[in-house]
């Protein structure tokens, strides 16, 4: 992860989020009012344009997809996917939602169903500055602070590199006792193996039985144009951004074992794509996927 300021990822992935926000259904399959209000003025400007016109959303969401290679349909897809888990964990009686590298994610403030849910936003502390700085901006320009619909926020600064999630969480009044739903999104593929092992160590350690566990990754050889994936792993170290963690599905599941994780789903944008945008598109990329594993009990 940069030392020295955001992710650029995670900021581009939420202008990605903003945009799909602008769009109508069945485009958008997650609303996001804050979205667009915690985006950097330079992101925001091409988001307010849209939402102007929003006749112009299917070619701006077909061409944005071709630019990136269908990079930008995978974070809407995979968005509604967890959003789902989520809302069934929490149907199921999960009272606790951890958000390992929260990003600019603003669930919190937009899944109501976390009305009677304490969620635990970690992140590196230099994503997790520009988080807050972002919210307090957002909250000036609208006059007004944003409530989140949870029962709880806590907002927690930690480097995977180096801390323990089990540490960081307990400190934070995390309830070991209790099932609880980790997210761990879009975080994977830019960490050093040993720091992922650790992680999974540290959350197998507060994971009570009944909780689960849904992580995105990028698997080392996907199905995509044989050039995609030499030029993805260029462009994130030009921006200071490694593929450091990359991991195929049987890794996954070993990884996740361990821990006394059971694999219940390993999905990506080539399932979600005929769910939720049936005939609009043809063979996706698969960018990454997301698996979602559950502790028995």
């Amino acid at each position: 992860m940069r030392e020295d300021g955001p992710s650029l990822t995670a900021t581009l992935v939420a202008a990605v989020r903003a945009m799909y926000t602008e769009l109508d259904e069945p485009l958008r399959l997650a609303r996001d009012p804050l979205a667009r209000a915690i985006l950097p003025a330079h992101l925001a400007i091409p988001v307010r344009a849209l939402a102007g016109a929003r006749f112009l959303g299917p070619a701006v969401h077909r061409a944005i997809g071709a630019v990136t290679a269908g990079l930008s349909y995978d974070v809407e897809l995979r968005t509604r996917a967890i959003d789902d888990a989520i809302e069934a964990a929490v149907g199921a009686g999960t009272r606790q939602l951890v958000l390992l590298g929260a990003g600019l994610d603003c669930r919190a403030y937009r899944i109501d169903a976390l009305a009677d849910v304490d969620v635990f936003e970690v992140d590196h502390p230099a994503m997790a500055r520009f988080r807050g700085a972002r919210f307090d901006a957002a909250a000036r320009a609208a006059g007004r602070p944003f409530e989140p619909v949870a029962r709880r926020v806590a907002s927690i600064a930690m480097d995977f590199e180096r801390d323990r999630v089990d540490d960081v969480l307990r400190a934070a009044g995390f309830a070991v006792d209790a099932p609880a739903f980790f997210l761990w999104e879009g975080v994977t593929m830019y960490l050093t193996p040993e720091a992922i092992r650790e992680t999974l160590r540290a959350v197998g350690a507060v994971a009570a039985p009944g909780s689960r566990v849904a992580l995105t990754y990028a698997p080392p050889d996907p199905p995509l144009a044989p050039w995609l994936l030499p030029v993805g792993r260029a462009i994130a170290r030009a921006i200071g951004e490694p593929l450091l963690g990359l991991m195929r599905p049987h890794e996954v599941a070993i990884a996740l074992g361990r821990e006394g994780l059971t694999v219940e789903s390993d999905e990506s944008a080539a399932e979600w794509a005929p769910r939720h945008w049936p005939g609009r598109h043809g063979r996706m990329h698969v960018w990454e996927r997301l698996a979602i594993a559950r502790r028995a009990g």
